[in-house]
C-alpha cells in the first residue's frame, strides 16, 4: 500500500510522525547554536541570531502543509512533501553546519541550488497534472514524454526568472548581495537544469501506471464548513 491511499486514521499518524521529527532536527540545531557549538558559528560564517532564525522560519514554513493536512483542508501527495521538507531541511542544517562556507566543500552550493530546483519542478509537475484534471478544454500533451517535455521547460523557465531578478535586485540596490558575477549565474542554472532533469525522472516513474488525472486526484484542497446559525 502506497503512502498516498493509507486510511486517514494511518495518514494521521504518518502526518504527526512526520512533524515530529521536523520539530526534533530543529530543536537538536537550536540547541547547538545555543551552545555555542553548532559548525556554522563564526565572524567567518553566520551570526548565532541568523541560524535561530533560519531554523525557526524553515520549521514554520514547512509545518504549513502538515497543519493544514490534520485540519482537513489540503492534502498533498506525500513525494511532494517530502521532496520540501529534504529542500528545506538540506538548506537550514546545511547553514548550522557551516557547509555553505567550507572552503573543503566547494560544491555544496551547487546541491543545494539543484534540489531546490527539485522542489520547484515538483510544484510545476504538481500543477500541470492539477490543470489537465481540471482543465475545461480537456489539455493534454500527446503523450508521457510531450508532458515530461512541457514539465522540464516550465520548470527551468523559474530558474531562469529568479537569476534575471537576482541581477535586477543587485543593480537597483547597487550591491552583488544576491548575484555573484556571469559564472555565479551559469553555476546556478546548470544546478536548475539537473534538478529539472532528475524530477522529470521521477515524474516518469510516477506516469509510469498511473496518468497525471491520477496524481491529481491525490491532491485536495477543501474549504472550512462554515457553522449553521
Amino acid at each position: 500500500m502506497s503512502l498516498d491511499s493509507m486510511s486517514p486514521e494511518n495518514d494521521r499518524r504518518f502526518t504527526l510522525g512526520f512533524w515530529a521529527v521536523m520539530l526534533a532536527v530543529t530543536v537538536v540545531d537550536i540547541i547547538t547554536v545555543f551552545l555555542d557549538i553548532a559548525p556554522g558559528l563564526g565572524p567567518d560564517k553566520h551570526p548565532p541570531e541568523y541560524l535561530f532564525l533560519s531554523n525557526i522560519a524553515i520549521f514554520l514554513l514547512i509545518s504549513v502543509v502538515p497543519a493544514l493536512r490534520l485540519a482537513g483542508l489540503v492534502r498533498m501527495p506525500w513525494w511532494f512533501n517530502m521532496i520540501l521538507a529534504f529542500d528545506c531541511y538540506l538548506y537550514v542544517v546545511s547553514l548550522t553546519c557551516g557547509f555553505y562556507k567550507e572552503d573543503s566543500l566547494p560544491w555544496w552550493g551547487f546541491l543545494g541550488h539543484t534540489c531546490s530546483s527539485m522542489s520547484v519542478s515538483a510544484l510545476c509537475f504538481l500543477a500541470l497534472c492539477l490543470v489537465m484534471k481540471h482543465s475545461n478544454i480537456g489539455l493534454r500533451y500527446g503523450s508521457t514524454a510531450g508532458f515530461l517535455f512541457v514539465l522540464f521547460f516550465v520548470s527551468i523557465s523559474f530558474g531562469g526568472i529568479w537569476e534575471v531578478m537576482e541581477g535586477y535586485i543587485d543593480i537597483v540596490a547597487g550591491t552583488d548581495y544576491m548575484s555573484y558575477g556571469v559564472f555565479d549565474s551559469i553555476m546556478d542554472m546548470e544546478a536548475d537544469t539537473l534538478g529539472a532533469l532528475i524530477m522529470c525522472t521521477i515524474a516518469g516513474l510516477l506516469l509510469r501506471n498511473r496518468t497525471p488525472e491520477d496524481i491529481a486526484a491525490s491532491t485536495h484542497l477543501s474549504r472550512p464548513k462554515k457553522k449553521r446559525a
